[in-house]
């Protein structure tokens, strides 16, 4: 009981949370402050006829602790599997340990899926069988771990793919991200090369860590699948005059550096992966400078008529019937060469026309070319020089400019809107619709 004067010790603790970010990728620091604390509380009691006045005057000893863990900041997602029903999610961390994904269709998460290997490179497939809703998830590495993220499932009524080639420059892809698409694809070359940063070593993550640094937003909420190019696999200089022999193999065929770090269906050099509810095929094939094969300058698998590639590509196009099914093949070769009737293509043309459409982003300009009413498609992020500009002669529309192409699967109307744009400020430079299954 209280007497009109005195005082009163009270104990309790408060806790308090905060995150500080540093320069040093990928972790930021999370601090965790649990303050245990004693007051003393001094209090006057005053009465009038209407009421209890308490007056206090508070005095507190405050001691605490601090918890530091790695919040984990580089993540993309991919796709593993061959359809939308399962998604990879893929983290890094500066501390091997197990790979732990909590995640869900609300933030009470309510799934877990884990791998208890100790690494510091995690790769995590979970179900996302859902569609038209939002997958929410975290990450967690022992003490290491992420804020909460969030992607969206696959549509049912217009698909949105993102695709173009050419990634070294680092452009502002704010207008590509303003086109919400539900998928983006490489379309082969996101670094100069590996030996730079890496020396000579064939698995080297470095280069690629920049690429999902420079657009953290877009592979965090967007799945990517990336195509080969011949700059990807890049692990001795090439010889310094042009059309001089190379001593020894300057490319990694294997493409183990970009294998390794990115999770991809199939043998993931080459892939195929199907949307149903689209009724929807894509192809990647690897056929960079095809035309050096042969030489210590070969820079993809091979592609003549024995290959495994060409064989399983044949294989594909045969069991797929293109009647019902939108078949798109990506790769980063010439169209001109890649089309050439009579070139080392030539056992591929019969199954490259059951496509729908064909892109690269092997030129450094935006192109649609056309031949037979099949149409070729050309974008890179890269602006090449007016000497870079290696334009088809079948060219229906050609720009020297920074470009992306926006396909857009409408099940509706049954079409497809394929959309040349510009990097810059998202506007359309060239328009084709198609009639879709």
């Amino acid at each position: 009981m209280l007497t009109e004067h005195g005082w009163a010790s009270v104990r309790g603790s408060c806790t308090f949370t905060r995150s500080y970010r540093h320069s040093l990728k990928p972790d930021a620091i999370a601090l965790r402050l649990i303050l245990p604390l004693t007051c003393m509380i001094k209090y006057t009691l005053s009465k009038n006829s209407s009421r209890l006045t308490l007056a206090l005057l508070v005095s507190c000893s405050l001691s605490f602790s601090v918890t530091a863990f790695a919040q984990v900041e580089r993540i993309w997602i991919s796709h593993q599997s061959n359809n939308p029903d399962k998604t990879v999610i893929n983290w890094q961390t500066t501390q091997a340990g197990p790979s732990v994904v909590n995640y869900g269709l609300s933030l009470k998460y309510g799934e877990t899926a884990e791998d208890s290997e100790a690494t510091t490179l995690h790769q995590v497939e979970i179900d996302t069988p859902a569609r038209d809703v939002v997958y929410y998830f975290q990450v967690v590495t022992g003490e290491q771990q992420s804020t909460e993220q969030s992607f969206k499932a696959y549509p049912t009524k217009e698909l949105r793919v993102a695709l173009t080639g050419n990634w070294q420059t680092r452009p502002d892809l704010q207008a590509l991200l303003d086109d919400d698409p539900h998928l983006v694809i490489g379309l082969g070359d996101y670094v100069w090369d590996t030996y730079g940063p890496c020396g000579k070593k064939k698995v080297c993550f470095k280069p690629f860590e920049g690429l999902i640094d420079s657009y953290p937003k877009l592979f965090r909420t967007t799945p990517f699948l990336a195509v080969m190019g011949n700059h990807d696999r890049q692990w001795l200089p090439r010889p310094t005059a042009h059309g001089d022999p190379a001593p020894e193999p300057v490319y990694d065929i294997a493409a183990q550096s970009i294998t390794h770090f990115l999770a991809q269906p199939d043998e993931e050099w080459k892939w195929s992966f199907e949307v149903p509810e689209f009724h929807l095929r894509l192809v990647a094939i690897d056929n960079a400078h095809v035309t050096d094969n042969g030489t210590n300058l070969q820079a993809c698998h091979d592609v003549d008529a024995e290959s495994e590639q060409f064989l399983w590509y044949k294989n594909l196009v045969e069991t797929t019937d293109t009647s019902e099914t939108s078949l798109i093949t990506l790769y980063n070769s010439s169209n001109t060469v890649v089309a050439n009737p009579d070139g080392v293509f030539k056992h591929w043309k019969p199954f490259l026309r059951k496509n729908t459409a064909i892109l690269t982003g092997y030129g450094l300009y935006a192109e649609r070319a056309e031949m037979q009413g099949l149409p070729w498609y050309n974008s890179s992020l890269v602006k090449g020089r007016p000497q870079d500009m290696y334009f088809d002669k079948n060219q229906a529309f050609g720009a020297g400019v920074s470009s992306y192409v926006l396909m857009k699967f409408n099940n509706d109307t049954h079409q497809l809107v394929i959309e040349l744009k510009n990097v810059e400020d998202g506007s359309v430079l060239d328009t084709k619709t198609l009639a879709i299954p």
